[in-house]
């Protein structure tokens, strides 16, 4: 704990009164018929207008542009690059949403990922955020990042060599954050031997450090567990 008895009460008063000054220096330079000039300066100026129309309206065409994709093809396009990035197999529900901030992304309900023809993980909301390349070409919409949320993983316990050995490999390039969610981990007679609540899980591979990471905040037993591993 930090101790503060050191400073004495002159020290604290001049520190103030130091401060007060500068303030009130700050307030009385700002002139508020000055400012007032400025901006009616701006308004009479139509072509300041003009320009700061044009170029608010053509962000919100440019980021809007997604919105206007058909649902199929949405679905169809995202399906294919995430099964090709995870190897998963993703089942989408017609729950789709598409929002421009506070950065665009599209957000699915109720989507399933299947592994070895079993249900591998019940996701309640499935974020995926773009960049802001390519927003014209629905055939290529860059992935940035993915957010699941309100999520059941089941994990057998067969699997979890697997999962360590997949750890051992380049890992997503993507980040990928799992919020408020629960990982079931299961014996071959479908028995839930451990419940593991996730309050985050952050994971992606570093380019430029060729390194995997991934954190974890959560609880094991009722029991407070932070993990930060880097492979």
């Amino acid at each position: 704990m930090f101790k503060f008895n050191f400073i004495s009460k002159n020290l604290l008063i001049n520190y103030f009164n130091k401060n007060n000054k500068l303030i009130i220096n700050i307030l009385n330079n700002l002139n508020f018929r000055n400012i007032k000039e400025k901006v009616k300066f701006l308004v009479k100026d139509k072509r300041t207008i003009i320009i700061a129309f044009v170029i608010f309206f053509a962000i919100i065409a440019h980021l809007s542009t997604p919105a206007f994709y058909k649902n199929s093809r949405v679905k169809e396009t995202l399906k294919n690059q995430l099964q090709n990035s995870f190897g998963l197999e993703f089942n989408f529900s017609d729950e789709i949403s598409y929002a421009m901030f506070p950065t665009p992304h599209f957000n699915f309900k109720n989507v399933k990922l299947i592994s070895n023809d079993k249900e591998f993980a019940n996701i309640g909301s499935f974020k995926v955020y773009l960049t802001f390349k390519k927003f014209f070409d629905k055939e290529k919409m860059n992935i940035q990042d993915i957010e699941i949320k309100n999520s059941k993983f089941i994990i057998y316990k067969q699997e979890i060599k697997d999962l360590i050995n997949f750890f051992d490999k380049k890992i997503n390039e993507k980040k990928i954050v799992v919020k408020k969610s629960k990982i079931f981990l299961k014996n071959k007679d479908e028995e839930i031997y451990l419940i593991i609540n996730v309050d985050k899980i952050k994971s992606i591979y570093e380019d430029q450090l060729k390194v995997n990471k991934l954190d974890f905040d959560g609880k094991i037993f009722n029991n407070r567990v932070n993990l930060s591993l880097n492979n």
